[in-house]
């Protein structure tokens, strides 16, 4: 065993492991913050609380937010790709059916489908 003299420094790996033990994944950080905030005032504290709050909610307006965005985006894409395959449809039907045929089967109209013979 390791010889420990009256006095740990605890800024050393050692200091640390003999502190507060040899867990790898130990959140030293977070118990110093727990210490700075329990020695705000109460005021200060309640402050700190405050902001803390308003920033959170920002994120989780911002989460918010991008997730729609990524939704819409999500159902605009696949609108688009509807089309366009309903205009490969109608391309492949030009020379076989008529163009009320083909509109009532891809569900484009008839001006699109005469855009497309032309």
């Amino acid at each position: 065993m390791y010889m420990v003299g009256k006095y740990i420094d605890p800024f050393t790996d050692f200091g640390f492991k003999r502190i507060f033990g040899n867990e790898k994944h130990k959140n030293i950080k977070e118990a110093f913050d727990v210490a700075s905030f329990l020695a705000l005032s109460k005021d200060e504290q309640f402050a700190y609380q405050m902001d803390m709050k308003a920033k959170n909610d920002y994120k989780n307006t911002l989460d918010t937010a991008l997730e729609t965005g990524r939704e819409e985006g999500r159902k605009q894409g696949l609108k688009e790709g509807e089309k366009k395959a309903k205009i490969e449809i109608a391309k492949n039907l030009l020379d076989i059916l008529d163009n009320k045929t083909i509109a009532k089967k891809t569900d484009l109209t008839i001006e699109e489908i005469e855009q497309l013979r032309k």
